[in-house]
């Protein structure tokens, strides 16, 4: 009989005659959690909470250590295989199954993932697996993805707001920012590789080495949470919003403040630059939008129209998009007023030639001199992203649902899943291209997609053109002609106008060429309404 223990010991006994153990496995420094006999008899595993393993041999007392590939991770359950060469370990994200005959041999995989087989001794698949495992360990708690656009370097916020800074290719852990006294919110890096900056709940500014976190210069001077910070795009100055209501303008070589704004009476949540640094803009906690002159940080407008934090981009020096917190889409392009646009905003070019163009909830792709339409959201757009290969098409929507595509064999969805917020989140593609990891997924998204669910939408509201996609009522309703001649002599007019908005809008998403029959039907839904 062998028993484990929080106090490190492993007592083996004789148990038909022992009242104390025979002797004790020694080996481990963390709390034991798992025993398991191998059944030829011969050995007893054990496995600990700081993600260390041991085969111990009964017969001479040789010890096999087996380590985790995250020091942290706590192992909860071991099992040998039947004939004793290899052994199962779990935690409670991952399942590892070593080859006893060559450790080095491990095989890994996180929930809802097949096992993907590594050999530790080759270095392609030891930074595969680094990587793999890394990602897996901070994505599922993560806050916010931080891709540097001048490197492989990746900034990850994890579930304690401090900062963790990878290699995006190996997996190494780079290092960790955490000289804050409160959360990070926000961070950004300069364009030209050399410096990053973190926006902090202390109400300090960071100023950080990109190469190696050492601190440059804490900011001092908000008197409130500081909530966004923006390198310019020449890195010559950077910019901070807080909840004090005030953009504050620094100097990020020399540490000094440069200028400030006028307080406004909102808390500030974010700060950007326009492409030539004309301006700043920042949205506030109550859905506004201010804009600034960048050279005398004058506020030049402020539009109260309702939008989604986080969601505004500029398209070139005078001209930035913006979502609305209802949906829909507005444009500022250098004017007195903030416009709402139906044009298709947001696009996407994979490597290898084929375009894709968001109109509302609808996509449509372009590439060989064909064109396919992809149906399947039920709210707008915000984000595509292709894979590197360019066979999968990934969209996010504002409901947070995340859309899944192979627009060059099907124009259905493989899958719609709800792991985003309705912003737009940056996706990090495995290096064997069978999936991407995403903030707010518990494990790596695998591709290809046969396993995914299908995930609804619970989102209810008022009815209109959206709600007939939001429910699926085309298929529920109109596919039959006879029910739809019914509809159209009986049901209210608000039905029908709701009817009409949703053909009326994927007429225009398809365009004349090949839009003309839902043209035609939002024309018969509509003069059935006004009968």
């Amino acid at each position: 009989l062998v028993t484990v223990s929080d106090d490190l010991n492993v007592f083996v006994y004789e148990a038909a005659t022992d009242e104390i153990p025979e002797r004790n496995l020694r080996g481990h420094e963390g709390w034991v959690k798992a025993v398991d006999w191998a059944p030829n008899n011969r050995a007893v595993a054990t496995a600990d909470q700081d993600g260390v393993i041991i085969v111990h041999q009964l017969k001479n007392g040789a010890q096999q250590f087996l380590n985790a590939y995250d020091e942290e991770t706590s192992w909860e359950d071991l099992a040998f295989a039947p004939d004793s060469k290899q052994l199962a370990v779990l935690s409670s994200y991952e399942l590892a199954v070593y080859n006893l005959s060559n450790p080095k041999e491990v095989s890994r995989c996180s929930p809802e993932q097949t096992l993907t087989s590594t050999v530790t001794g080759n270095d392609q698949a030891d930074q595969a697996n680094r990587l793999e495992n890394t990602l897996n360990r901070l994505l599922p708690t993560a806050v916010s993805l931080y891709p540097d656009p001048t490197s492989d370097r990746l900034g990850i916020i994890d579930e304690a707001y401090q900062l963790n800074v990878i290699n995006g290719e190996s997996g190494e852990e780079l290092f960790l920012i955490d000289g804050h006294e409160d959360w990070i919110r926000n961070i950004d890096w300069s364009t030209n590789g050399q410096l990053l900056a973190t926006a902090s709940d202390d109400m300090m500014v960071g100023v950080w080495s990109a190469e190696t976190g050492e601190m440059q210069h804490l900011l001092a001077g908000h008197t409130d949470w500081v909530r966004d910070v923006a390198f310019s795009p020449d890195n010559k100055v950077l910019a901070s919003a807080s909840d004090d209501g005030i953009i504050r303008i620094w100097d990020p070589e020399a540490g000094d403040e440069l200028a400030s704004t006028d307080k406004l009476d909102v808390f500030l949540m974010t700060v950007d630059w326009s492409p030539g640094q004309s301006y700043f803009a920042s949205q506030s906690n109550d859905n506004s939008i201010h804009v600034w002159s960048a050279k005398n940080n004058e506020l030049l407008h402020s539009f109260y129209e309702a939008t989604s934090t986080g969601t505004l981009k500029w398209t070139d020096d005078n001209t930035f998009t913006v979502i609305g917190s209802e949906g829909g889409r507005f444009v500022w392009d250098g004017g007195e007023e903030l416009a709402t646009t139906d044009g298709a905003a947001i696009r996407s070019n994979s490597e290898q030639g084929t375009s894709a163009t968001a109109n509302g909830p609808y996509i449509t792709v372009s590439g060989n001199g064909e064109e396919v339409f992809l149906a399947g959201h039920r709210s707008d757009i915000v984000q595509l992203d292709w894979s590197p290969d360019g066979t999968y098409l990934v969209s996010q929507a504002a409901d947070g649902q995340l859309g899944i595509w192979t627009p060059s064999t099907s124009s259905a969805a493989h899958a719609l899943l709800n792991l985003s917020d309705g912003i737009g989140k940056p996706l990090i593609w495995s290096k064997d291209g069978a999936g991407f990891y995403t903030t707010g997924a518990s494990n790596k998204v695998l591709l290809p997609t046969d396993r995914l669910r299908l995930s609804a939408s619970d989102t209810k509201a008022a009815l209109s053109g959206e709600d007939i996609l939001r429910f699926g009522l085309e298929s529920t309703l109109l596919t039959d002609p006879a029910v739809v001649e019914r509809l159209q002599a009986s049901a209210p007019a608000e039905f029908l106008r709701a009817v009409a908005d949703f053909y009326a809008a994927r007429a225009d998403a398809k365009g004349e060429a090949t839009g003309q029959a839902d043209a035609a039907k939002a024309a018969a839904f509509r003069a059935a309404a006004d009968r």
